[in-house]
């Protein structure tokens, strides 16, 4: 897939994931950002990168 809005909505779909808003869930979609992230964060393929989001 592409674009990375609609290969977001299928995995949800998939796994019956439903984001919740007011807990601030939220999905990055915009390739250029999450380019500009990459690249700021100096990591390469052989890293191990884990997102950890908010509690509450």
């Amino acid at each position: 897939m592409d674009n990375i809005l609609e290969e977001t909505k299928f995995i949800m779909k998939k796994y019956n994931i439903k984001a919740k808003k007011e807990l601030g869930q939220n999905f990055l979609i915009n390739k250029e950002v999450i380019d500009k992230i990459i690249s700021s964060s100096e990591i390469d393929e052989d890293d191990l990168v884990i997102e950890i989001g908010a509690s509450l």
